[in-house]
């Protein structure tokens, strides 16, 4: 077998399925890459740190005062009106639980609070520069810990607390490793109960007389083509995400909109990581499976990720690319605060003639010259 040999198959109406085979002549089994090791970090206990963190998705929620107090959930990034609102709702919080907690700051300007009991929870709260605003920096739950020493009075450690939760994932979710060597199955699932879906798993191997590995995977049901040709609006949106899990990877995403407004998933792929060439592969595919943009005059709308400008000018240079408003804005943010400003950045957005454009754009000036 030689090295660095591919095997791609493309599982579409009409397609075979062809199975591969080692040099013993087993069938081979896609298994994730060996770099991705399965070990337990804080991403156990934790949302992935990344660039993701700038996008303020679902981050940064604001408390509601009205409804939030009778049952407050606190969480990294929340947002309190003041210092005086921040601490009533830590009082309710620790009064619904029950639990002892203790001062380690508590100052006009920052407060730090964490369990009586050495169990891990903690959370730093702090006041927003320039803002009566009281926003969480830091929220650290280690809860099982505290939870078992009260219940069955066993103390565990940090290391056991994290095994125990590695065995419960495993448990609900199940053996990652095993499932992906299901994945041909599933294609041809999908291609005979489907047809006109389109699934092509890109798998490659890396080293002699081994079994294949999962690379890539583009998936889109036949319902997915037949409701964007014939149901919606001209326009495809791009984005990714991190997948949280042992061997990491980025989902590729690409949405259009429907004529409620809706958002409406066209295509997906699963590629080892976020750049130009796996762009390149997920782009080309896309183009090639629904129809070339250019003949539905298809205008797409992405974040300012450095790999998608150059693959888009690449591969769609006379198609139209637009940027989101939410991205732009929070670049725009770090120079230019305050929500006057802000508002104005939406109502430039949402211009829809070059003259009340040009307006709008003058009423921001008249706000900051700069801006």
């Amino acid at each position: 077998m030689r090295e660095h040999q591919r095997d791609t198959e493309n599982l579409n109406e009409g397609d075979g399925v062809r199975e591969p085979v080692t040099d013993n002549g087993k069938r081979a089994e896609a298994i994730a890459s060996d770099q991705a090791t399965a070990t337990l970090n804080d991403d156990d206990t934790r949302s992935i740190n990344s660039v993701e963190d700038e996008d303020e998705r679902v981050r940064c929620p604001k408390f509601n005062e009205k409804t939030g107090m009778s049952n407050p959930k606190l969480c990294k990034g929340m947002k309190f009106p003041n210092r005086k609102v921040f601490r009533a709702t830590l009082r309710e919080y620790v009064v619904k639980k029950p639990v002892g907690i203790k001062f380690k700051l508590n100052e006009k300007t920052k407060v730090s609070v964490h369990y009586k009991y050495e169990c891990g929870w903690k959370i730093y709260a702090s006041q927003i520069t320039g803002e009566l605003t009281f926003q969480i920096k830091a929220m650290a739950v280690s809860g099982v810990k505290h939870r078992v020493l009260q219940d069955v009075y066993v103390d565990l450690s940090i290391n056991q607390v994290y095994r125990a939760k590695r065995k419960v994932r495993e448990f609900i979710l199940g053996d990652e490793r095993l499932q992906y060597g299901k994945l041909r199955d599933y294609a041809e699932m999908i291609r005979v109960t489907d047809v006109g879906s389109k699934v092509i798993l890109q798998t490659e191997i890396t080293e002699p007389n081994t079994q294949p590995k999962f690379k890539r995977m583009y998936v889109r049901y036949n319902a997915q083509k037949v409701g964007f040709l014939g149901g919606c609006r001209p326009l495809v949106g791009l984005d990714g995400c991190h997948l949280k899990g042992k061997f990491g990877g980025h989902i590729l995403l690409a949405t259009a909109s429907d004529v409620n407004d809706n958002i409406f998933p066209v295509a997906l792929g699963v590629v080892e990581q976020e750049n130009k060439d796996s762009l390149v592969w997920f782009l080309q595919t896309f183009a090639d499976d629904i129809r070339r943009p250019n003949k539905l005059n298809l205008v797409f709308i992405s974040d300012r990720q450095k790999g998608l400008i150059p693959t888009m000018e690449l591969l769609f240079p006379t198609v139209e690319h637009r940027f989101c408003v939410k991205h732009i804005y929070n670049n725009f943010k770090l120079n230019f605060k305050g929500l006057e400003l802000k508002a104005a950045l939406w109502r430039c957005a949402a211009a829809t003639t070059v003259r009340e454009f040009e307006k709008r754009m003058q009423d921001m000036k008249e706000l900051d010259n700069e801006a």
